[in-house]
C-alpha cells in the first residue's frame, strides 16, 4: 500500500474508487504505525531534503521541498529507508558469506541486485535443501545475532535456475 491511490487500487481490484478508499482507510486504521511511518518519511524528505537508512546511507529528494505533491518521489522517500536498510544488512553478510559459500559449494557471489544476492555454485556439491539451510543460517540467524535491535525477522526466498530470469522457488 506504499503510495497506492484509491484509483489504482480500484482498478487493480476491479471495484469502485469509493470502495477502494474505504479499504485504504480501514488498512491505515488497522495499521496506524504504517501511516505514521509514511508521513514521517515524507516530512523528513521535505524538511531535510533526504531520507536515510538505519546505517546512515542517504538518498536526496530535493524536489519534495519544491513540489510536495510529487507522489512518485514521495513513494521513493517512503520506500528507500526500508528497502535500502535491507540491502545494507545483506551487504554486511556478503563478507561473512563468501568463504563458506566457496568452501561448502564451490560457489561465489556474482552480484547484488537491490536486496537480492546472485550467486553460482557447483550443483554436484549440494542439494536445494542444503542451500536453503545454509542461507537460513547466514541471512536470518546471523543477521539477527549481529543486529539484535531488529524487531522484524529477516526472511528470504531462494530461487535456483540457469539464469536470473529463469528461477524456480525452493
Amino acid at each position: 500500500v506504499f503510495g497506492i491511490t484509491a484509483r489504482t487500487l480500484a482498478k487493480d481490484l476491479g471495484i469502485d474508487e469509493s470502495d477502494a478508499q474505504i479499504l485504504l482507510n480501514q488498512f491505515f486504521t488497522l495499521y496506524p504505525g504504517i501511516k505514521r511511518y509514511m508521513e514521517s518519511s515524507v516530512r523528513t524528505a521535505q524538511s531535510k531534503g533526504y531520507v536515510d537508512t538505519f546505517f546512515g546511507r542517504k538518498r536526496h529528494f530535493p524536489v519534495l521541498k519544491h513540489d510536495p505533491t510529487n507522489y512518485g518521489v514521495r513513494n521513493q522517500a517512503i520506500n528507500f529507508p526500508i528497502q535500502s536498510t535491507s540491502a545494507d544488512l545483506l551487504n554486511s553478510q556478503l563478507v561473512d558469506l563468501a568463504v563458506p559459500l566457496e568452501q561448502e559449494f564451490h560457489g561465489r557471489v556474482i552480484a547484488q541486485v537491490h536486496d537480492s544476492i546472485v550467486f553460482e555454485y557447483d550443483k554436484t556439491k549440494t542439494t536445494p535443501k542444503h542451500l536453503k539451510d545454509f542461507f537460513q543460517f547466514y541471512i536470518t540467524e546471523q543477521i539477527a545475532q549481529k543486529f539484535p535491535w531488529m524487531v522484524v525477522p529477516m526472511k528470504f526466498d531462494l530461487g535456483i535456475g540457469p539464469n536470473y530470469g529463469n528461477l524456480t522457488s525452493v
